[in-house]
């Protein structure tokens, strides 16, 4: 994979020598670091990367500013693709990177999810993107049995912030799981758009036994649902009619 470029962005030595071997690990080889948020910038703007890994507290420039001044100034040209982490301010760093259409890792990062997350950015494996909000469900989540799976995930926990990851990431994804406890509009708004004229991608609603009337039509729109509580298998099987699931 020596083609691929990737630059790790963290003012911690530590995460940064953990990242780079994983990658390593993985067979690339063409990785560069950057110490703050100067010294990304600088890096991005010149070295035609394809993939960034950034935190978000970083010195002289927050990662989320670096991700929009690289885009600012790149314009059209702009190609890097962007893994967003944090370790201490997931609550604040996951809408932010959303805002951006960046997928949103907490460390420490697992090296299967940086694999099938990076996968997915530089579009050699397609995964789902999971909209369900994780303040209101005990683990685990969908998300997390499928990327237990191996499988590529994004997440988000709005409908705004979907709309921004599907945008961001359309070829990439090939299922939406869309919880229907998120706000009605709000869900209305993500169908709309994966699922508009040009583009369509198909969308499991996973239902709750307290849904309202408005709720369960919701359901019925999206052609396919799943009720939760659900047993792992259950959301596997269902998963699998319309994407490959790698088992472990």
């Amino acid at each position: 994979m020596e083609e691929t470029k990737i630059l790790i962005a963290d003012d911690d030595w530590s995460i940064r020598d953990v990242f780079t071997s994983i990658f390593k690990d993985r067979g690339y080889i063409n990785i560069n670091v950057a110490e703050d948020g100067n010294q990304a910038l600088s890096e991005l703007l010149e070295g035609d990367y394809d993939l960034c890994v950034t935190d978000s507290n970083m010195p002289k420039l927050w990662g989320f500013d670096v991700i929009r001044e690289y885009r600012k100034q790149k314009g059209e040209s702009a190609k890097t693709k962007f893994i967003g982490t944090s370790g201490f301010d997931a609550a604040t760093s996951d809408p932010e990177y959303g805002s951006l259409g960046v997928p949103f890792v907490q460390k420490p990062a697992s090296p299967e999810k940086l694999y099938s997350l990076t996968d997915m950015l530089l579009e050699k494996r397609k995964g789902a993107l999971c909209v369900e909000d994780p303040e209101q469900y005990s683990r685990p989540l969908s998300s997390d049995i499928l990327s237990e799976e191996g499988h590529p995930v994004v997440t988000a926990n709005n409908g705004p912030t979907a709309i921004n990851l599907f945008n961001s990431l359309k070829q990439s994804i090939s299922l939406v799981l869309l919880d229907t406890r998120i706000p009605t509009q709000e869900c209305y708004d993500v169908l709309k758009e994966v699922q508009s004229p040009d583009y369509k991608v198909p969308v499991i609603a996973m239902t709750n036994s307290t849904d309202t009337l408005e709720q369960k039509h919701f359901a019925a729109w999206c052609g396919d649902s799943l009720a939760k509580p659900y047993e792992r298998e259950t959301l596997l099987e269902k998963v699998a009619k319309y994407i490959e699931v790698k088992r472990n």
